[in-house]
C-alpha cells in the first residue's frame, strides 16, 4: 500500500498504531483499534498520518492549472478570502484542503459542491465548513508540492515520504 511506510513512521511518533487497514463502501478508511488514519500519494511522494479522532491528507504537485478548472473548485466568494495568492496556489490550497477534509468525513470527492472556504487565516491555515461544522486544515509546502492536513486543535503527527 502507497503510503505505509508514512503511517508507520507517524504511528512511531504518536504512538497510535492502527490494526487492519480497510476501507469502507466510499473508499474512505475505516478506524482500526480506534486509530483514525488517511494517506495521500503522488509520483514522488506518498504521505500519512494517524490520529485518535478523524483525520486526513492530501498531497498535490503545484502546477499551473486552467481558468475553467479553477472556477469549478474555487468560488468567486472563496477566491475572495485569499489577499496574495496567486491562483494556482490558491487552486491548490482550496483542492487539497478540501479533498483532505473529504477524507476526513469519509464522503470523497462526491462532497466537493457541498464544502465551502470560509477563513484564510494565514499562509499555511485555512478554515472550511462541511454540513455546518468547521474544519481547519494546515498546509505545508515543500519541493513544488502542498500537504494539507485536517488538524482542529489537535496535534497530529503526519509524514511524507
Amino acid at each position: 500500500m502507497f503510503g505505509k511506510k508514512s503511517l508507520d513512521a507517524s504511528g512511531q511518533k504518536s504512538g497510535f498504531f492502527p490494526g487492519k487497514l480497510e476501507k469502507g463502501e466510499n473508499g474512505q478508511p475505516l478506524p482500526s483499534n480506534n486509530v483514525f488514519w488517511s494517506v495521500s500519494h503522488k509520483d514522488e511522494y506518498a504521505a500519512g498520518l494517524v490520529s485518535k479522532s478523524a483525520a486526513g491528507i492530501d498531497v498535490e504537485k503545484i502546477k499551473d492549472i486552467s481558468p475553467a478548472l479553477f472556477n469549478k473548485i474555487v468560488s468567486h466568494k472563496e477566491k475572495e478570502c485569499f489577499k496574495t495568492d496567486e491562483d494556482n496556489i490558491i487552486f491548490f490550497r482550496c483542492f487539497t484542503a478540501k479533498e483532505a477534509v473529504l477524507k476526513a468525513v469519509g464522503v470523497g470527492l462526491a462532497g466537493l459542491h457541498d464544502i465551502l472556504i470560509i477563513k484564510v487565516e494565514d499562509p499555511f491555515n485555512i478554515w472550511l465548513k462541511y454540513k455546518d461544522v468547521k474544519y481547519k486544515v494546515e498546509h505545508i509546502f515543500f519541493d513544488k508540492y502542498i500537504a494539507s492536513i485536517v488538524k482542529d486543535n489537535y496535534k497530529i503527527e503526519w509524514q511524507v515520504d
